[in-house]
């Protein structure tokens, strides 16, 4: 019966291993914070910049609605936990302007993030988060300095698989007269495994400067191994309870 009821227990522990890889994402608050470039538990990185060169992520008055994004490869598993990117130039009005402001954050799926066509459009692909958040009442930030950049933290990480190809994009959800962030972005495609992506209406997207500009922007999260080595990691601790259960038994009898 205890042999039994053991070999239950490392089914149960296996099968939440697998089950918890599968798991569904849930939504996240977005946290907005300022500061220095981040160098901890960094999974995906262009953090290379034109001074003076920037695109304006913006819903403004004046000149409209404008999203701006970047697709991008995750070359391991890892729990997305906060996105950051540089700004390259900031007017007073402008940040009054993004003070209560609320932006999302939408994360999509797509069949590559080197594809310029289709299969790299964002339009094609399949929204895997879409996250809020809100600039606080005393928002500011400074341009093209070593605390230029913005941070937007999730509450609940978001998993995204070893391999996947993926686009982030940021929007405003209401307009203001000079509401607008001015993005670093960086020409000549340096980083090889995506592109900045641009939305007008957004529903539609187009990309920034055809294939030859990225965004300037930094992914952080916790790695996640790999199902084979969670299995692993389960039946070992289930092989340790076995042991330790059969140890109990033996001194007992004994």
């Amino acid at each position: 019966m205890k042999i039994m009821q053991t070999k239950n227990a490392l089914f149960s522990i296996l099968g939440a291993a697998a089950i918890g890889w599968a798991a569904p994402q849930t939504q996240a608050a977005v946290v907005i914070s300022t500061g220095s470039q981040p160098t901890t538990d960094v999974q995906v990185s262009q953090a290379s910049h034109d001074v003076g060169i920037s695109i304006g992520w913006r819903y403004d008055v004046t000149s409209g609605l404008r999203d701006v994004g970047q697709s991008f490869l995750a070359t391991s598993a890892f729990s997305l936990e906060a996105l950051s990117i540089f700004v390259n130039q900031t007017q007073a009005t402008t940040n009054a302007a993004l003070q209560n402001a609320v932006m999302t954050l939408t994360i999509f799926s797509v069949a590559s993030s080197t594809s310029s066509g289709t299969q790299g459009n964002p339009a094609n692909g399949t929204v895997v988060s879409t996250q809020t958040g809100t600039f606080a009442s005393d928002f500011t930030v400074t341009g093209n300095t070593a605390n230029s950049w913005i941070t937007f933290s999730l509450d609940t990480p978001v998993s995204l698989a070893a391999g996947g190809s993926y686009v982030w994009m940021l929007s405003f959800e209401n307009q203001a007269a000079n509401r607008v962030v001015t993005m670093a972005f960086l020409n000549g495609n340096t980083y090889a495994n995506g592109f900045a992506w641009v939305s007008t209406d957004g529903s539609t997207y187009s990309l920034l400067n055809g294939v030859n500009a990225d965004t300037t922007f930094i992914l952080q999260g916790t790695a996640v191994p790999e199902p084979a080595t969670a299995t692993l990691m389960a039946a070992a601790v289930a092989l340790g309870l076995i042991c330790h259960r059969r140890r109990t038994a033996a001194r007992r009898i004994a």
